[in-house]
């Protein structure tokens, strides 16, 4: 009688499970994994503007669970080592899951439930994907060295995307599992906008003339960018796409610059105005218009806060504060108020004047240096890394600021590179040659005691320090780093 009670029970709380979609059920099992927690990245408003990392924690046995809402866009499990291992779960599971996972070997990974098939699927996609890429590379050069400035690269991706959307729909031709569809319109949506948003990736701002929405309604010019036919402005599942996202933003931006072209592209302020009037143009149902703008406005404060730009807080406020009326504004607003009042800290925390943060930072030998050892000095610091092809880029521009200054008693010049890996470091430095006092801010890159001081979080990044030990100037620009030299000397 015990055991069909139990049984009974089970059925119970499974159908229970089953027949809840607005949760989110897995459970897992993890073994050769030297933490006691796996992190669980998701996004917690919509629309991308909050994401959040939870702690998830493993038992003794390796065992582990999530039990939260229904995912509003694809999350990730990761699984801290030194080799990641990053597991995509899906927005439109909503069905229980197991994951039984040896992180000596990824590559057996089991997964059961009903819908086990869509993670299956992402590993499965990410291997093909990588197979034709490879050969597409041994055909064609140009796709392997990146090189967009020929046109034949995206005609290759082109037809490797649509390689890859007639894998997806293959894949699950013949199967019949729950969200099936949702499913494969989100992966098929992401791959058609990550194809249009690497195409805004060339430098040209009239790249956009070739967007099929962009033209005359009455053109049937076949030259339009493939895929482009497919953008919509209606659709508010497509804001959780996170390539969605990135491609309207870059259009917004490229839209403005081609149609300003007399406008100061360095003004976060000509993109805020000019971008919101080309959103109420393009997106014309009052809930689509909403996100946008909300998305558009939080990737310009996010983009200012990683570069420290000059930005006129009041403006984004008061735009911030026209959109308050809007339905369902108050939780999206919140969040992107609190980034605004980050990006009004930072910009007092490191305007010019301000004390700098003090630094430990190591030369190849292991001798450290503190920022009170360059007393009486002005310190003008290149942050890079061996992997930062921009950084890479500037080296010779460098050396040349200090070959030219090198008899400036008064200067000091320090080539700091946040590589995690001090071999990467130093074969950089052998090969591109940074002059300078050559420093590493130590094992962590952009979480390294350094990085985080100064807040790091793209490089490059150019940092002059006066002889007080105050800011001078904090900019992405070789060209504002070369500015303040010549106004010092």
């Amino acid at each position: 009688m015990r055991v069909k009670y139990v049984i009974f029970l089970f059925a119970i709380l499974f159908a229970a499970c089953t027949k809840e979609s607005n949760r989110l059920f897995i459970k897992g099992k993890v073994a050769n994994y030297s933490k006691s927690y796996v992190l669980f990245a998701y996004d917690s408003i919509g629309c991308g503007l909050s994401f959040k990392v939870d702690t998830i924690k493993i038992d003794t046995n390796g065992s582990f669970a999530i039990n939260k809402d229904h995912l509003l866009s694809n999350a990730f499990l990761l699984f801290e080592e030194a080799k990641p291992i990053r597991l995509t779960i899906p927005r439109s599971l909503n069905q229980p899951i197991s994951i039984d996972l040896d992180c000596t070997k990824p590559d057996s990974i089991q997964f059961e439930g009903e819908q086990a098939a869509f993670l299956q699927f992402d590993l499965a996609q990410k291997k093909y994907w990588m197979k034709i890429f490879q050969e597409m590379s041994k055909k064609h050069p140009e796709l392997g060295s990146g090189n967009n400035q020929n046109p034949l690269y995206f005609v290759i991706q082109d037809s490797i995307t649509q390689l890859r959307i007639q894998y997806l729909d293959k894949y699950f031709a013949d199967s019949n599992i729950t969200g099936k569809e949702d499913f494969i319109s989100n992966e098929r949506n992401s791959l058609v906008y990550s194809n249009l948003y690497y195409r805004m990736s060339v430098p040209e701002n009239k790249i956009i003339e070739q967007l099929a929405f962009y033209q005359n309604p009455n053109d049937n010019s076949a030259n339009s960018l493939t895929y482009s036919k497919e953008v919509r402005f209606s659709d508010d599942n497509l804001f959780e796409i996170n390539y969605y996202q990135q491609f309207m933003n870059d259009f917004i931006m490229k839209a403005v610059r081609l149609e300003n072209p007399q406008g100061n592209f360095s003004s976060y302020e000509l993109y805020l105005d000019k971008g919101l009037t080309a959103i109420d143009k393009w997106f014309k149902k009052p809930q689509t218009n909403f996100k946008q703008k909300i998305i558009f406005i939080n990737h310009l404060i996010s983009t200012a806060t990683m570069f420290k730009a000059p930005v006129n807080i009041d403006q984004f406020q008061a735009e911030i504060e026209k959109l308050r009326k809007s339905e369902n504004a108050g939780k999206y607003l919140s969040t992107v108020n609190d980034n605004l009042k980050k990006l009004k800290e930072s910009r007092s925390k490191f305007s010019i004047g301000t004390r700098a943060p003090n630094f430990e930072l190591k030369d190849s030998n292991g001798k450290v240096f503190h920022l009170s050892d360059f007393k009486n000095k002005i310190i003008f610091i290149d942050v890079w890394a061996s992997w930062c092809g921009p950084c890479v880029a500037n080296i010779p521009k460098w050396n040349d600021l200090v070959e030219k200054y090198s008899r400036n008693n008064e200067f000091q010049f320090l080539s700091v590179s946040i590589d995690d890996n001090v071999n990467d470091w130093a074969k950089a430095e052998a090969k591109f040659k940074p002059m300078g006092l050559k420093l590493i801010a130590g094992v962590g890159g952009y979480k390294s005691a350094f990085a985080k001081a100064f807040e790091i979080r793209v490089i490059p990044e150019y940092i002059s320090i006066d002889k007080k030990g105050n800011i001078l100037s904090f900019s992405g620009s070789m060209s504002d780093l070369q500015e303040i030299i010549s106004k010092i000397n």
